[in-house]
């Protein structure tokens, strides 16, 4: 590593004194069986050759990520350098243009100087990352070869790869990166087809923003996370923005077409709200009503980032008691959100997640809430009472938290905070000279109405539900079950009603698993 120092200070010194990039000789492969430590480094056992056109990146492990001045924040040789300038943090290691394990100047990218040479990419089996903006403005690569090894592609990876014609997603993926594939394929014979494959879990904002040439998009149901406008501007989306009321693909709903009155229902089947799904709705209505209630399926688990921002005239919106997550600024901006039943189940709420939400009165955070975000409560001017119920819950440390006024710095709040005694909730609302009001034992909340399993609707969970769902399997035409019934039935969460869910209910029923 010591080697890799001294060259980048070597480097940052050509810099200052001709204005040019250096061009780092490539080694042979033999070479990434060890720690990298020569100029072929884009790694620490990672290495890369450029022949006839081809750029081939080898070793194991990932590679670095080529970064920008103002992200430089990490430590070197143990040293914090947190808030330090870039300077500071040179001064005290030694070096100019490396910073952190695994980040590194974007000014020193071995290949800057031959991004409009490079016509092919291969990036071998063995590496298993593929760093930010390493191969971002690749002008004249045409066909990327990405090894299975391989699972996380970071942000900016190939953004701007503009003549990109043909792309293979490795097996094993399970990231892709904010804007990793962005204004890919732009001309004619641009990419035309994407295959997320099996086993992905998340897609970034504007990760494949503006291909183009993009027909055919297929996402699969591991997904768990889409990013804002991940799929803007590519004529599979638009396409389906002109033809769909719900643009649907794998589970995750990715936009809305449609034109309302004053509902919105979501179609069962969907597990994930992707990012901005249903941003900005309300403004989609041309000269009809505004939408005033937007209705969530059981099924879906995660609301990802700014997925109703916007929605201002939504008045009621219904989630479900599937709920897992809520990402950052989910609501935000949802000015005439009156109410919300947040379920027990939830885990996570984001950054923001109900910022400016100027007419909630009253918010209960169940028990089952681990996390809240920082100003995930801001400007909430109307609010009233929150309600904490898990003593141990992590509330983001910052007085815009929880808000409900415009001064001081949007950091004031005049109703009150209730939780237990000798909770977090308790020891926030201290700390930031809000009210706190203490709740008995008694003051618990109500448990939870019995949904999964309870196909008799009967409010509990027992053998009359597995005698009543076995005979709708057999399409037993006296077994009455109703529309909410049917949902509950759907003891596995994939959609519909089997065999596999009378199994799952029967183990329940035994106490040989929980739900």
């Amino acid at each position: 590593m010591k080697v890799i120092r001294n060259l980048a200070f070597i480097s940052a010194a050509c810099l200052a004194f001709s204005g040019t990039v250096p061009v780092l000789p490539a080694v042979s492969a033999a070479a990434a069986e060890e720690s990298v430590t020569a100029a072929d480094a884009c790694g620490e056992q990672v290495s890369w050759k450029l022949e006839d056109g081809t750029l081939t990146v080898f070793g194991k492990g990932e590679m670095y990520d080529y970064i920008y001045p103002p992200h430089y924040v990490t430590t070197v040789k143990g040293q914090h350098s947190e808030g330090m300038t870039p300077e500071e943090q040179a001064e005290l290691n030694g070096i100019s243009d490396l910073f952190g394990p695994n980040e590194v100047s974007l000014s020193l990218l071995p290949w800057g100087k031959h991004l409009d040479e490079i016509q092919k990419i291969v990036i071998e089996e063995g590496v298993t990352g593929i760093g930010q903006n390493a191969f971002s403005d690749c002008i004249a690569a045409e066909n990327i070869t990405i090894a299975d090894s391989v699972t996380d592609i970071r942000y900016h990876a190939f953004s701007h790869c503009q003549r990109l014609q043909s792309l293979k997603l490795p097996k094993n993926l399970k990231t892709i990166g904010e804007y990793a594939f962005s204004q890919c394929g732009l001309y004619s014979e641009g990419i035309d087809k994407i295959d997320i494959p099996d086993g992905t879990e998340s897609i970034g904002m504007e990760a494949f923003s503006y291909c183009t040439n993009l027909t055919s998009v297929t996402l699969p149901d591991t997904i768990q996370y889409v990013g804002v406008r991940a799929f803007d501007g590519t004529k599979w989306f638009d396409d389906k923005r002109e033809q769909e009321q719900f643009i649907i693909e794998g589970g995750v709903l990715l936009g809305y077409g449609g034109r309302f009155k004053d509902s919105i229902v979501i179609p069962d089947g969907v597990r994930v709200i992707g990012g901005g799904a249903l941003e900005s709705a309300a403004h989609n209505s041309d000269d009809l009503n505004p939408v005033l209630k937007i209705t969530v399926p059981e099924g879906v688990e995660t609301l990802c980032d700014f997925a109703f921002c916007w929605c201002s005239t939504a008045q009621e919106i219904t989630l479900p008691s599937t709920l897992k997550t809520i990402h950052d600024s989910a609501f935000f901006n949802c000015f005439d959100l009156k109410q919300i039943n947040l379920p027990e189940g939830l885990n996570t709420i984001g950054y923001c997640a109900f910022g400016n939400c100027e007419s909630l009165t009253a918010v209960t955070i169940p028990k089952s809430a681990a996390e809240i975000g920082a100003r995930a409560l801001i400007r909430c001017n109307q609010l009233q009472t929150v309600t904490v119920l898990n003593p141990e819950m992590i509330i983001a440390d910052s007085p815009e938290t929880i808000t409900n006024g415009d001064e001081p710095a949007f950091c004031s709040y005049n109703g009150v905070i209730r939780g237990y005694a000798g909770s977090t909730a308790e020891a926030y609302a201290k700390k930031y000279g809000r009210t706190f009001k203490v709740l008995s034992e008694e003051q618990t909340a109500p448990a939870p109405s019995v949904t999964t399993g309870d196909v008799n609707c009967d409010q509990k969970i027992d053998v009359s539900d597995a005698v009543l769902l076995a005979r709708f399997l057999t399409a037993d035409k006296d077994a009455v079950v109703t529309e909410a019934g049917i949902q509950h039935a759907d003891v596995d969460k994939n959609g519909k009603q089997d065999s596999d869910d009378l199994t799952m209910l029967l183990r329940f029923i035994a106490k040989k698993i929980r739900f």
